[in-house]
């Protein structure tokens, strides 16, 4: 499994072909791209991961709440540091343009992407415990993951246990008549 790190520093930018003799646009990246948090929605912030409050595991709800990732720096009117935000495929003829992707994988191995142009990014079907990793990347207009100078993927990586809830009522059978 590749390990992403933290670029931190003033912007990157990255070097694309055009088709023409003009000199090539140039990508204009964030300085850098991190995981600012991880929650369970609606439970209380106590049950939430931070760099601050670090905690390694999480508490699953009993109804299957959707995960709740919040990224940093957060985007503001769609950009970060330059870069725009979009849907994936709706980029259009900007260059320096695409999506976040947040990559989950528990450790028996199954993987769940979800692609966002906005943060929060909601995460829907992880309700069974375990360990998981949760993965941030930057993909450019062509869906293609972003790399800082170095080589690194631009993003960030988290482990996370998650829990089972310590009690959950029981599903109610109906009337018994």
């Amino acid at each position: 499994m590749n390990r992403f790190t933290i670029l931190t520093g003033s912007a990157v930018a990255m070097i694309i072909g055009c088709a023409n003799n003009s000199a090539p646009a140039q990508v204009q990246l964030p300085p850098s791209l991190n995981i600012a948090s991880i929650g369970v929605a609606g439970t209380p912030d106590s049950n939430t991961w931070t760099p601050d409050n670090a905690a390694k595991s999480l508490t699953l709800s009993c109804d299957k709440a959707p995960l709740v990732i919040g990224i940093d720096p957060k985007p503001v009117d769609s950009t970060i540091d330059g870069f725009t935000l979009a849907v994936a495929g709706n980029c259009g003829t900007l260059i320096s343009c695409g999506w976040l992707v947040v990559r989950v994988v528990s450790n028996d191995g199954t993987e769940l992407a979800i692609a966002s142009a906005t943060s929060p990014m909601t995460v829907i079907g992880i309700s069974e415990p375990g360990s998981y990793t949760f993965s941030l990347e930057l993909h450019d207009a062509n869906d293609n993951t972003l790399h800082a100078s170095d080589g690194t993927v631009l993003g960030k990586e988290v482990q996370i246990d998650l829990l089972q809830p310590p009690s959950c009522p029981a599903a109610n059978s109906g009337d018994a008549g």
